[in-house]
């Protein structure tokens, strides 16, 4: 018998290719989408007449000032907002650690039959203001007719029966940042209840009042509330729509910490005139030290700032490809003529830790500037840190960088001996931070969130794996244990934590129905074994490891999995694509994989299907499930016999096969082909063989199948 790599590359697939093919129409269950579809027809026709109240409802919360070291207004929110919540028939309470602790506001919405439970986190604090920047007082919500720099007028607000204009825009504090998840949210509960709609999750919402100033005892309540927070999914309402307006889904987002420094001159102002030249300047001293920090690129010069940053996954590098290309528009947009790193992306540099400085301080300008030299001279600094990152080596890193430019570090105001001693001195105050967190697109209940928030997005959704912002998203991922999804609402031009902070009344009409949508999408299979399969099978997988070990025998292949149609409740559906490592836009095998029980307490399942017509044209689908839009289960072809049944063979381990000669292929005169798979979290071994009519083999792999790596 022989056989080369040609042959081996032609049959390596989990589910073995060239077999007689059989029409399927998919009669177990009907498609979820109708039942969607009318679920959000009614709450859009219910948020068109009441709209008005919904912004009346609103303009109150917004008018309660939040700031969070505003203690006795942020409690005012707290139970406002734990109000609105019981009035929507939410079992809601306070949790408090001290009266100088902002409380979290707690709610529970069980619902009978539910098998999955989502969180929703939401913060209500917002950022500190300066009124003598403000066009109008902050806490004092105004309805514009459009942005103000366009021209906008301010106008009453609407009532009944008044047509509402998408394109107006409320100006407030916390407008868009973060108070109108909580306008979504009400909104949705309320639509969804006059419209006799039934959730199909158990709710349970985390409503925070310090994200704002660091969430420093976020993690206190969580650890003290462990079990009352215990959830599959957590959506975290927070952060901009993409900045192309379209409706977009985040997966991570960046952490932060952040320094602030104050270098000091002389004890007293002293006369510029008099003491120029001779006296040192603190804020020249500042300016040129801020100055070793970054290049003229925005590239970070402190050593070894990089260096613990994570690269990305395949998928994340694919999903990034395909985000739309809005940075030149965006530039225009906020008159830029050139961005950093040479105009690289928007998206690729916020998955780099970051360096910016957020606040300069020395003396007076303009009018009030006098003829001195300053005492001192203070510059804030935050930074964001990217998956991989650690805010206090960070911080280490940036403080042994003022150390290499002579600088003697203090921690509190220098006394005389101090001055005297040292001709540099620098004071460096720490802020507290927290890690950067990631959540796996490939995540069956990532996929449920993205089917039903692509119907509210009538397919045109982005989906971006980190989100420039910073929310403390490792606290879900690690204390509670649970994945994170951020939903972002807010319009990308919102003038987040900017004086005139305003929200596109078309994002909260957004909001409404995406809150609505994700409050109803079908439960899913609900059969944890499958779900647990469809997590070790969905994802970016290579044999180039065993390629480079025995050239003769094995290519360089990409697996790649994904999955689709995440509402159906009858199965767990797969696309699967493989090509060459060198020819991925061209794969060589496309296929479709249905996972099921085949009985109670049986085995699972493993179907493969063909694709109609070209399977060329949905090359990359995986990457990108909006090619399959228009692809329906009744659209396929069931190949005939090719089925694996596949059961556990230990803790982290599936393995199957096909049975006897049913799979038929006619590839090098075979008469029928076999394949044996084992499936870890790790890794997929598929063995393919082919057989003519006597037993013999014709074609696959001699001694052991194709072991593919999963990808980081």
């Amino acid at each position: 018998m022989t056989h080369n790599r040609t042959t081996i590359l032609c049959s390596t697939i989990l589910l073995v290719g060239l077999v007689s093919i059989l029409p399927i129409r998919s009669a177990e269950a009907t498609e979820p989408s109708t039942a969607a579809e009318e679920t959000l027809a009614k709450v859009r026709a219910w948020r068109h007449s009441n709209g008005w109240s919904v912004l009346q409802d609103f303009v109150e919360l917004l008018a309660l000032p939040n700031v969070a070291a505003d203690t006795v207004n942020i409690r005012r929110n707290a139970e406002a907002i734990r109000q609105q919540l019981e009035e929507r028939g939410v079992t809601a309470e306070l949790w408090t650690l001290s009266d100088e602790v902002p409380p979290v506001v707690y709610g529970s919405l069980p619902v009978a039959g539910a098998s999955r439970t989502l969180g929703v986190y939401v913060h209500y604090d917002g950022q500190p203001v300066d009124e003598s920047q403000w066009a109008h007082p902050a806490w004092s919500p105004v309805l514009l007719t459009g942005a103000r720099e366009e021209g906008g007028t301010q106008r009453p607000l609407p009532v009944a029966g008044e047509e509402i204009d998408p394109e107006w825009r409320l100006y407030g504090r916390s407008t868009g940042d973060d108070k109108a998840p909580l306008a979504a949210i009400f909104g949705a509960l309320d639509a969804l209840r006059a419209s006799n709609i039934s959730l199909t999750s158990n709710l349970v919402f985390l409503f925070e009042g310090e994200e704002e100033v660091g969430s420093d005892h976020l993690g206190a309540y969580m650890e003290e509330h462990r079990e009352a927070l215990g959830v599959d999914a957590w959506l975290i309402c927070d952060g901009p729509v993409h900045q192309s307006r379209r409706p977009q889904l985040v997966f991570g987002v960046r952490g932060y910490t952040g320094i602030d420094l104050t270098v000091y001159g002389a004890t007293r102002y002293l006369h510029s005139g008099h003491y120029g030249n001779w006296a040192p300047n603190p804020a020249l001293r500042l300016a040129r030290l801020l100055a070793s920090m970054k290049d003229e690129e925005g590239h970070v010069l402190v050593e070894g700032f990089y260096d613990s940053t994570e690269p990305i996954s395949a998928s994340e590098v694919e999903a990034m490809a395909s985000l739309p290309d809005f940075d030149g528009q965006l530039r225009r947009e906020l008159g830029l003529a050139r961005t950093e790193a040479e105009n690289a992306s928007l998206a690729n540099r916020l998955l780099l830790p970051s360096l910016n400085i957020r606040g300069l301080q020395s003396a007076t300008v303009g009018d009030a500037a006098r003829n001195i030299i300053p005492t001192e001279a203070t510059a804030s600094i935050d930074m964001r840190l990217a998956k991989g990152n650690d805010p206090e080596a960070l911080l280490d890193l940036v403080e042994a960088h003022i150390d290499k430019q002579g600088y003697h570090r203090v921690t509190a105001e220098p006394d005389l001996a101090t001055r005297l001693e040292f001709p540099k001195i620098i004071k460096v105050e720490r802020r507290s931070g927290y890690k950067a967190a990631r959540t796996s697109m490939n995540l069956a209940v990532a996929q449920e969130i993205i089917a039903a928030a692509t119907r509210v997005a009538d397919g045109d959704l982005v989906l971006l794996p980190t989100l420039g912002g910073s929310l403390p998203l490792h606290l879900f991922t690690e204390t509670l244990a649970a994945p994170v999804v951020i939903t972002p609402i807010a319009n990308h031009d919102d003038n987040q934590h900017a004086p005139n902070e305003n929200l596109r009344l078309a994002n909260l009409w957004y909001g409404i129905d995406l809150m609505a949508s994700l409050f109803t999408m079908p439960a899913g299979v609900g059969d944890e074994e499958i779900g647990r399969l469809a997590s070790w099978m969905a994802g970016s997988f290579s044999s180039a490891r065993q390629s480079e070990s025995n050239p003769e025998s094995y290519y360089d292949i990409r697996l790649f999995m994904s999955r689709i149609w995440p509402s159906r409740t009858d199965a767990v559906w797969l696309y699967v694509e493989q090509a060459s490592a060198d020819s991925l836009a061209q794969p060589y095998r496309q296929r479709i994989y249905r996972l099921s029980r085949v009985e109670e307490g049986g085995a699972l399942r493993s179907d493969v299907f063909a694709l109609p017509g070209d399977p060329l044209d949905l090359a990359g689908a995986w990457r990108n499930v909006e090619l399959l839009r228009n692809l329906s289960a009744d659209d396929l072809v069931l190949r005939q016999g090719c089925s694996i049944d596949l059961r556990r063979t230990g803790t982290e381990t599936f393995a199957g096969s096909t049975k006897g000669k049913g799979c038929v292929s006619s590839l090098r005169g075979a008469a029928y082909a076999t394949s044996e798979v084992l499936i870890t979290p790790e890794r997929v071994i598929s063995w393919d063989r082919g057989f003519d009519s006597r037993g013999r083999q014709v074609w696959g792999a001699e001694n052991a199948g194709y072991v593919f790596d999963r990808l980081p």
